[in-house]
């Protein structure tokens, strides 16, 4: 089986439409399954602790199946400015942006007793720049909080604090990763920037006006991967 996962059903939707994916009667979170591609399609809600049982709860129901790999896509917020909206990212690390344990020792953005951050899986990176060939993938570091980032003082207060270059913020990609982790399966993130720091418009405004848009190139993408049409 291959899992694609995310937040919004506006992300996902094109997707499901386009491989016409039958919905999974009984599911506790909107899933969906292509039965020719073996593949689950889903999403869990905005935020760390939706992200996190809703991807929990899908391993755990098909934990007797061989997890092929798992791809979180979705759109984030650039935080470094030489990017633009409709850029796409490959989360190689994520941390959690407001994770402050160092009192106890712990890196900034460490969970205590966790990784001090959560990787792609390197095999899956290399099939998503041979298949995807269309695309200029930029790979960078993303962070996940529960905070829509729309003032450039939160890369300061937050960001900076972290050990490695940040490009992009959401509000699921590492508890996505950390799950993945826990139940040992491989597993990416690719976000499209839907909104960038420091633009005229604001945040919320970009994002709005962008989703449909990164819907159509999500499932474009998806399908570039997958090798269908």
């Amino acid at each position: 089986m291959k899992i694609v996962i995310g937040a919004m059903e506006e992300e996902l939707n094109q997707f499901v439409i386009d491989l016409e994916a039958q919905r999974v009667e009984g599911s506790l979170i909107p899933e969906f399954y292509q039965p020719d591609l073996d593949l689950t399609i889903a999403w869990t809600g905005v935020g760390i602790s939706n992200a996190s049982w809703g991807l929990t709860y899908l391993l755990t129901k098909y934990q007797d199946q061989k997890i092929e790999w798992i791809i979180n896509v979705g759109t984030a917020c650039g935080v470094n400015l030489t990017l633009n909206q409709n850029d796409v990212i490959l989360v190689n690390h994520a941390y959690y942006a407001t994770a402050d344990a160092t009192s106890f020792g712990y890196d900034y953005g460490q969970i205590p007793s966790m990784k001090k951050y959560y990787s792609a899986a390197q095999t899956l990176i290399k099939q998503v720049q041979t298949l995807i060939l269309d695309e200029s993938i930029v790979l960078g570091n993303g962070a996940t909080s529960d905070i829509f980032f729309v003032q450039p003082q939160q890369v300061c207060q937050y960001l900076d604090k972290l050990a490695e270059p940040i490009v992009v913020v959401d509000m699921e990609c590492a508890s996505f990763y950390q799950v993945a982790d826990h139940f040992n399966h491989p597993m990416i993130a690719l976000k499209i920037i839907s909104d960038v720091l420091e633009k005229t418009k604001e945040n919320s405004q970009q994002f709005h006006e962008f989703l449909p848009k990164a819907a159509m190139r999500l499932s474009l993408m998806l399908r570039n991967f997958l090798n269908i049409s």
